[in-house]
Protein backbone atom coordinates (compact mmCIF):
# COMPACT_ATOMS: atom_id res chain seq x y z
CA UNK A 1 0.00 0.00 0.00
CA UNK A 2 1.50 3.26 -1.45
CA UNK A 3 1.83 6.32 1.49
CA UNK A 4 0.00 9.26 0.36
CA UNK A 5 2.54 12.48 1.56
CA UNK A 6 0.45 15.25 2.98
CA UNK A 7 1.58 18.61 3.84
CA UNK A 8 0.91 19.32 6.92
CA UNK A 9 -0.22 22.57 8.56
CA UNK A 10 2.75 24.62 9.98
CA UNK A 11 2.45 24.62 14.30
CA UNK A 12 2.09 27.20 16.46
CA UNK A 13 5.75 26.90 17.04
CA UNK A 14 6.86 27.23 13.00
CA UNK A 15 4.92 29.97 12.63
CA UNK A 16 6.33 31.71 15.66
CA UNK A 17 10.10 30.75 14.48
CA UNK A 18 9.33 32.20 11.24
CA UNK A 19 8.06 35.43 12.16
CA UNK A 20 10.87 36.05 14.52
CA UNK A 21 13.74 34.59 12.68
CA UNK A 22 13.10 36.02 9.56
CA UNK A 23 14.08 39.54 10.78
CA UNK A 24 17.43 37.73 10.71
CA UNK A 25 17.80 36.71 7.24
CA UNK A 26 19.67 37.92 4.50
CA UNK A 27 17.46 40.20 2.08
CA UNK A 28 17.68 37.73 -0.72
CA UNK A 29 15.25 35.74 1.38
CA UNK A 30 13.01 38.36 2.41
CA UNK A 31 9.28 38.42 0.47
CA UNK A 32 9.88 39.90 -2.59
CA UNK A 33 6.80 42.44 -1.78
CA UNK A 34 7.64 45.58 -0.25
CA UNK A 35 5.82 46.09 2.82
CA UNK A 36 4.01 49.73 2.99
CA UNK A 37 5.72 51.34 6.05
CA UNK A 38 2.45 54.02 6.76
CA UNK A 39 -1.14 53.48 7.56
CA UNK A 40 -1.46 55.36 3.87
CA UNK A 41 -2.79 53.62 0.99
CA UNK A 42 -0.21 51.74 -1.18
CA UNK A 43 0.64 54.55 -4.10
CA UNK A 44 0.33 52.09 -6.34
CA UNK A 45 -2.99 51.92 -6.40
CA UNK A 46 -5.13 53.68 -9.60
CA UNK A 47 -8.58 54.24 -9.65
CA UNK A 48 -11.52 54.20 -6.69
CA UNK A 49 -11.09 52.10 -3.80
CA UNK A 50 -14.52 50.65 -1.87
CA UNK A 51 -14.29 50.59 1.65
CA UNK A 52 -13.08 47.47 1.97
CA UNK A 53 -9.80 48.86 0.39
CA UNK A 54 -9.55 51.66 3.25
CA UNK A 55 -7.44 51.99 6.39
CA UNK A 56 -10.64 53.26 7.66
CA UNK A 57 -12.61 50.25 6.71
CA UNK A 58 -9.32 47.46 7.77
CA UNK A 59 -7.91 48.87 11.03
CA UNK A 60 -10.61 48.99 13.40
CA UNK A 61 -12.02 45.76 12.76
CA UNK A 62 -8.34 44.89 13.71
CA UNK A 63 -8.13 46.89 16.83
CA UNK A 64 -11.44 45.21 17.88
CA UNK A 65 -9.88 41.86 17.42
CA UNK A 66 -6.89 42.66 19.45
CA UNK A 67 -8.74 44.13 22.47
CA UNK A 68 -11.16 41.54 22.43
CA UNK A 69 -8.90 38.22 21.79
CA UNK A 70 -5.63 39.56 23.65
CA UNK A 71 -6.45 42.49 26.12
CA UNK A 72 -9.64 41.20 26.90
CA UNK A 73 -11.08 44.28 27.05
CA UNK A 74 -14.31 45.70 25.58
CA UNK A 75 -12.77 49.30 26.03
CA UNK A 76 -11.22 48.98 23.01
CA UNK A 77 -7.32 48.80 21.71
CA UNK A 78 -5.77 51.69 23.90
CA UNK A 79 -2.69 51.20 22.23
CA UNK A 80 -1.49 53.50 19.30
CA UNK A 81 -1.88 52.15 15.42
CA UNK A 82 2.17 52.10 15.22
CA UNK A 83 2.72 50.37 18.68
CA UNK A 84 4.42 46.99 18.35
CA UNK A 85 2.15 43.82 19.14
CA UNK A 86 5.84 42.09 19.90
CA UNK A 87 7.42 44.61 21.94
CA UNK A 88 4.49 45.34 23.97
CA UNK A 89 3.73 41.48 24.60
CA UNK A 90 0.22 42.46 22.98
CA UNK A 91 0.61 39.11 21.26
CA UNK A 92 2.83 35.64 21.99
CA UNK A 93 3.94 33.19 19.85
CA UNK A 94 0.71 31.22 20.19
CA UNK A 95 -1.15 34.63 18.83
CA UNK A 96 1.01 34.71 15.82
CA UNK A 97 -1.56 31.60 14.74
CA UNK A 98 -4.45 33.03 15.78
CA UNK A 99 -3.89 36.35 14.41
CA UNK A 100 -2.84 34.85 10.86
CA UNK A 101 -6.05 32.82 10.82
CA UNK A 102 -8.57 35.94 12.11
CA UNK A 103 -6.59 37.52 8.62
CA UNK A 104 -6.96 35.30 6.42
CA UNK A 105 -10.84 34.34 7.53
CA UNK A 106 -11.73 38.07 8.23
CA UNK A 107 -10.26 39.84 5.22
CA UNK A 108 -10.24 36.82 2.87
CA UNK A 109 -7.01 36.83 2.03
CA UNK A 110 -4.50 34.19 2.20
CA UNK A 111 -1.17 35.13 3.69
CA UNK A 112 2.57 33.10 2.06
CA UNK A 113 4.99 31.57 5.02
CA UNK A 114 7.12 34.29 3.28
CA UNK A 115 5.06 37.00 4.22
CA UNK A 116 4.59 36.07 7.96
CA UNK A 117 7.16 38.86 8.74
CA UNK A 118 7.29 41.62 11.50
CA UNK A 119 6.99 44.25 8.68
CA UNK A 120 3.46 42.73 7.69
CA UNK A 121 2.22 41.84 11.05
CA UNK A 122 3.45 43.51 14.28
CA UNK A 123 1.10 46.96 14.35
CA UNK A 124 -2.34 47.86 13.29
CA UNK A 125 -0.79 49.87 10.83
CA UNK A 126 1.60 47.56 9.26
CA UNK A 127 -1.35 44.89 9.38
CA UNK A 128 -3.80 47.01 7.64
CA UNK A 129 -1.51 47.91 5.13
CA UNK A 130 -0.56 44.62 4.45
CA UNK A 131 -4.06 43.67 4.26
CA UNK A 132 -5.26 46.74 1.62
CA UNK A 133 -2.33 45.86 -0.43
CA UNK A 134 -3.20 41.83 -0.68
CA UNK A 135 -6.65 42.59 -1.45
CA UNK A 136 -5.20 45.14 -4.44
CA UNK A 137 -6.36 44.95 -7.66
CA UNK A 138 -6.81 41.62 -9.24
CA UNK A 139 -6.81 39.63 -6.00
Amino acid sequence: MAQTSRTSTPSRRQLHDELFIAQELPLAVKPTRTPVDTCGEPSTWKGPRTALETNDAVAPRIRDYLARNFLFSDEGFNYGDDASFLELGIIDSFGVAELLSFVEEEFGISVADDELLPDNFDSVCKLSSFIILKQGPGT
